[in-house]
């Protein structure tokens, strides 16, 4: 089983990088600690919650991954709020 921190990286660079990264319709960049704590103030399960329902227009349902399990995606959030340069 592979390790959640390095799980939720190849989930990142698969499929979040794409948007988050550049900043696409201001998907907040990994290791913008204020971004995302204004995301985090909403509670981790309503994070999880967004991700998989997708926010409309920006970002889409389960950020394009739909082979990943809800578990898949928390690892890629994990990754994301962890995420240390």
């Amino acid at each position: 089983e592979e390790e959640p921190l390095l799980l939720g990286k190849r989930i990142y660079d698969d499929y979040c990088f794409s948007c988050h990264t550049p900043v696409i319709n201001g998907a907040p960049r990994i290791g913008d600690k204020e971004a995302l704590a204004a995301r985090l103030e909403q509670g981790r399960v309503s994070l999880l919650q967004s991700t998989i329902e997708g926010i409309q227009p920006a970002m889409p349902p389960r950020g394009i991954c739909f082979d990943c399990s809800d578990e898949q995606l928390d690892a890629a959030i994990d990754y994301m709020i962890g995420y240390q340069d």
